[in-house]
């Protein structure tokens, strides 16, 4: 052989060894390091929902996004103040003593510290926050959650101890526990629900699959499970991110609209099949959830019209009491 040949077949040899190299560092990294380099590059934010039930406004909801320093994690808040019978309507009727929500009057700005939680959303509303830290791969670190209008009000918390055992415990309105602590064993890393679309954000990032297997903990059921999540499609999806008032009417309305890459996923678990839009910074477009369909839109579309339309609701009841 030439020394001409042997300098090409060398070349090639070498080129071949650094795209194995590369191969093997982008795509056979282990799963962590490949979803914390992705995680990083998911920004904070903000996002509203418009919620209704069969095509009618039943509540409103927020969800926001906080990186912390270092790139040590995020910091999760999410709240939805929903129509009492509406959230019954969504769980079959089947929700236990419900407490006397028209107690509960005042409506709750979207700017309210947790503080104010307590004091609850409209009358014939039931509001649910919650706030989560997660670390750099989305496993979660501790959550809060607290509901009014809804067996007087709830609170939990949940700490993560080690990579494996979560502590629950009951808490009254300041945090304080109330009761025993309950412990479950994660058998690893768990994943907190509302993180769940950012985790579909960074998988694409670090490159696209169309389905992955996430261990998550369901705050309603307060145990982890195993749910499988499929890339069905990958599209453009548009949605209202301003709003402005109509001269005639009066109303909100839609100013103008952003368009925004986004994946159609398919949520696997116990046999039924949930699909919801999730864009490339992992926050929720489109979702249906236990009946209730939450779509992403401007704030003055997500708080304004649904406190009017509470507002004519209210007033239409009273009318028919007081002609009753």
């Amino acid at each position: 052989m030439s020394l001409r040949k042997v300098a090409a077949v060398g070349l090639i040899a070498v080129w071949a060894s650094l795209l194995l190299w590369q191969a093997r560092r982008l795509y056979l990294r282990p799963e962590v390091a490949r979803v914390a380099s992705a995680a990083r590059l998911i920004p904070p934010g903000v996002s509203y929902y418009a919620v209704s039930r069969a095509g009618r406004r039943v509540g409103w909801a927020q969800s926001a996004v906080d990186t912390l320093p270092g790139s040590s994690g995020f910091r999760l808040t999410d709240r939805i103040v929903v129509e009492l019978r509406a959230l019954a309507a969504s769980a079959g009727g089947e929700l236990p003593s419900i407490g006397d929500s028209d107690a509960a009057a005042g409506g709750s700005s979207p700017d309210a510290g947790p503080d104010t939680s307590a004091a609850g959303g409209a009358p014939g509303t039931v509001e649910i926050r919650s706030e989560a830290q997660v670390g750099p791969t989305l496993a979660l670190q501790w959550f809060r959650a607290t509901s009014t209008g809804l067996l007087g009000g709830l609170s939990a918390r949940g700490d993560v101890e080690g990579d494996s055992l979560l502590l629950l415990q009951a808490t009254d309105s300041a945090g304080r526990g109330r009761g025993p602590v309950d412990t479950v064993r994660t058998h690893g890393p768990i994943v907190f629900e509302n993180a769940v679309p950012l985790r579909v954000a960074a998988e694409e990032r670090a490159g696209a699959r169309d389905s992955l297997r996430v261990r998550v903990f369901d705050p309603l059921a307060m145990a982890p499970r195993t749910v499988t999540l499929r890339i069905l499609e990958r599209a453009t999806r548009t949605y209202p991110d301003s709003a402005d008032r109509d001269s005639v009417s009066g109303r909100w309305v839609a100013a103008r609209l952003d368009t925004v890459r986004a994946w159609k996923v398919a949520r696997e678990q116990g046999g039924l099949s949930l699909t919801s839009w999730v864009d490339e910074d992992g926050r929720i477009l489109e979702a249906d959830v236990g009946g209730l369909e939450l779509r992403r839109t401007a704030f003055e579309l997500a708080y304004y019209e649904f406190e009017a339309l509470e507002t004519e609701r209210r007033a239409r009841d009273a009318g028919a009491r007081g002609g009753g």
